[in-house]
């Protein structure tokens, strides 16, 4: 356990000694600043403009947080493909523990970052509804946006495990000698991914069968991370 929080806390730091290493420099303030100021203002001008039509519908904006799964999938592959791209992979490789410890770590690595991102959305969509809401005189129904909003964030943080497996797994095939097979897995698993969270939205289903399906999702997505990690083990082309 402690060797792979140590790889944990290696994997969260690896983007900023990528930088470093690379000679890139961050964004200077003044104009993180005014980006966000500016993206601030556009934000407001749609609260505004929706809030003095009236007709908006509050619950299916959080609609948006439909295409998060997906960003997971693909910001988990990216972990992987970023040792190829860092000509790192065979360093990574050879480090002095199991192929799994090391997906695992990845694999936790983009759990802990979707968890954090998708707090910060959802924070940021409540604020923009609320204030649409404010000028449209509904605060009447607040709370079950509020609620709605807090039932796909705890859908998506229930499914995310699954889709990040499936990042991870779809990147190792990828950079192995099954590379053929990624364009039909890749899209194979976007398909499934979008029938999971179609099914947890549409269908009338019970808390027994939901956390069902949860159990489920993570059991098959043990089942992927080890499959990444034989197909990493056994048929990786560096």
């Amino acid at each position: 356990m402690t060797t792979l929080r140590l790889l944990i806390k290696n994997e969260l730091r690896s983007k900023t000694r990528h930088r470093e290493r690379s000679g890139s420099t961050s964004m200077p303030k003044k104009w993180i600043t005014i980006y966000g100021a500016l993206a601030l203002v556009i934000v407001a001008g749609i609260a505004t403009y929706l809030g003095i039509q009236g007709e908006t519908k509050f619950k299916e904006i959080w609609y948006f947080n439909w295409g998060m799964l997906f960003w997971a999938t693909a910001r988990a592959g990216k972990s992987v493909q970023k040792e190829w791209d860092n000509e790192t992979a065979g360093w990574w490789l050879s480090l002095p523990y199991s192929r799994g410890t090391l997906l695992t770590a990845k694999f936790f690595v983009n759990l802990i970052r979707w968890v954090k991102t998708s707090a910060v959305i959802y924070i940021a969509l409540f604020i923009f509804i609320l204030y649409v809401m404010a000028l449209e005189g509904k605060g009447s129904e607040i709370f079950d946006v509020l609620v709605k909003g807090g039932q796909w964030y705890v859908l998506f943080i229930s499914l995310s495990p699954f889709a990040i497996g499936v990042g991870i797994l779809n990147w190792v095939i990828r950079k192995s000698m099954f590379r053929p097979m990624f364009p039909l897995l890749w899209i194979l698993s976007l398909i499934v991914i979008n029938i999971l969270a179609w099914l947890f939205l549409t269908a009338s289903l019970t808390g027994g069968e939901m956390l069902g399906i949860i159990a489920v999702s993570w059991i098959v997505t043990l089942g992927v991370v080890r499959l990444a990690t034989h197909i990493l083990d056994q048929h990786a082309v560096l």
